[in-house]
């Protein structure tokens, strides 16, 4: 990977991961208080269905 698409790439997730907080922020701080509730396992399970749909869409993108 270059250099360039790395930068490119995290300058989208940033964008992305600010448009909850900056169109809904009432909303965004209700979820947030509601992720906080749960437990660990099930942050976990949610970070790893996520990295896995990340990984396969990656995948299904460069093929």
């Amino acid at each position: 990977m270059s250099s360039t698409l790395f930068w490119q790439l995290l300058a989208l997730w940033l964008v992305l991961e600010g448009v909850g907080p900056a169109l809904m922020p009432r909303q965004w701080q209700q979820f947030m208080r509601q992720l906080a509730e749960q437990k660990a396992s099930v942050i976990r399970q949610i970070g790893l269905v996520m990295v896995i749909l990340g990984g396969l869409l990656a995948w299904l993108v460069k093929h």
